[in-house]
């Protein structure tokens, strides 16, 4: 009997620890159940958190939004308002004046606009009456040049672009007629200008096959004693280029300046003891049969030359590498014979044309002479009443002009050669 009442007591200990154990697997779920749903009511929180602050972002968005939509509210206000001020401007315009040709906006660009067209026809009339003055210069010894003076009048007269195109083309047709009606065109003549010879000195001068001056064959004027004529033309000529010589003090550069003039006319020689008419003082531009002299330039031949200058001089110390560079300027008035000699010794034509310079790669004592040649003057006439030949050390740096410049005890001569082309009957 014991042993069946320990058996008993034995069974229900261990259904005690079953139950126990049923108990604590049901309490350990109860608890893992519990932590789940924390964990999900966690989740749900962080979740509301991410709603609210999306819900916040939409707010200021739909505020920024709604920020913009008054801003442009507020400009559509501006500008209808704007539209309605106009708005009135018209009707107040439209009912103050009834024609829109008088408005001051439209009075304003129409006064524009006349004058510009007037400032226009203005420019175009002038060119072309410098064009026709150029057509008088070119064609000035023809006896139909008065077509040009009615061409003239009539670009005066002129009140329309379409007049002036039309008398532009009957002058163009006008000096292509008048030109072959002038006479006989000559070949290009390179006339040699002794600016000392001819402009400073009343000497006549032959030069022997070496280029040199023949004394015997010359004639030189006395200026001091009456004796030793060729010495004392020499001495004269000195204190000339030394009166002529500027010492610019800001540079320290040292430069010949010679000023002269041409002419058309024969100078005035009395006779006198000892005068021979062959050897008197002959101005070499002027002519019994050629008129209308003009410089001519073309490029690449060897008499059309335009102007050239040669320094001739004895025993000359210079470097033959080096060139002597003169500047020559034109801005006198120029004259123009428009017939013979026999016709009418007065038919002179003057002009005041824009002054015009170019320098010039010199020759000395005629080495190199063919190969220089000078266009800016081209179709100017030779004979002007002021020249200016200037020698600067500034301007030919580097070159002979200073060596030049400080022999000027041995320069005999400067000559300006004047390629010349003319008209003949």
């Amino acid at each position: 009997g014991s042993l069946e009442a320990g058996l008993a007591e034995l069974n229900a200990e261990i259904e005690a620890q079953k139950q126990l154990i049923h108990t604590a697997e049901a309490a350990a779920i109860q608890f893992a159940q519990r932590d789940q749903a924390l964990w999900k009511t966690e989740e749900a929180w962080q979740d509301a958190m991410l709603d609210y602050e999306r819900a916040a972002l939409n707010v200021l968005m739909a505020e920024q939004r709604l920020l913009m939509q008054k801003a442009e509210l507020a400009n559509l206000h501006s500008r209808v308002a704007f539209l309605i001020q106009e708005m009135r401007k018209a009707i107040v315009l439209n009912t103050q004046t009834l024609n829109p040709l008088a408005r001051p906006d439209y009075r304003l660009w129409m006064d524009f606009v006349n004058r510009h067209a007037e400032d226009s026809f203005m420019r175009a009339q002038e060119w072309l009456y410098l064009a026709a003055k150029a057509a008088q210069y070119k064609v000035n010894s023809s006896a139909n040049v008065s077509d040009i003076g009615a061409r003239i009048e009539a670009i005066l007269r002129a009140r329309r672009g379409t007049d002036l195109r039309v008398i532009r083309n009957q002058l163009s047709a006008d000096v292509n007629t008048l030109y072959l009606a002038q006479g006989t065109p000559t070949t290009a003549l390179p006339i040699p200008f002794r600016i000392r010879h001819y402009v400073v000195q009343n000497n006549f001068v032959a030069f022997d096959l070496e280029g040199d001056i023949d004394p015997a064959l010359s004639l030189f004027e006395t200026q001091l004693d009456g004796e030793s004529s060729l010495l004392a033309s020499d001495a004269a000529w000195l204190e000339f280029l030394n009166s002529r010589v500027i010492v610019d003090s800001t540079t320290g550069s040292v430069r010949l300046e010679i000023p002269f003039s041409t002419s058309l006319h024969r100078p005035n020689v009395v006779p006198g003891p000892g005068f021979e008419p062959l050897k008197a003082r002959q101005n070499p531009l002027f002519s019994n049969t050629r008129y209308s002299d003009l410089i001519g330039f073309t490029s690449g031949s060897s008499t059309a030359f335009g102007v050239r200058v040669n320094i001739r001089g004895r025993n000359l110390s210079l470097d033959s590498g080096q060139n002597v560079v003169a500047r020559l300027r034109q801005e006198g008035a120029s004259y123009l014979r428009t017939a013979k000699w026999e016709v009418n010794p007065q038919a002179f034509r003057v002009w005041n044309l824009k002054p015009v310079d170019g320098l010039v790669i010199c020759s000395v004592n005629g080495s190199g002479a063919a190969t220089l040649s000078t266009p800016q003057f081209h179709e100017r006439s030779p004979a002007n009443d002021r020249w200016i030949l200037v020698i600067d050390t500034l301007e030919g740096a580097g070159g002979n002009n200073g060596a030049l410049l400080s022999q000027l005890q041995n320069i005999t001569d400067i000559e300006v050669a004047f390629s010349i082309k003319a008209f003949t009957n």
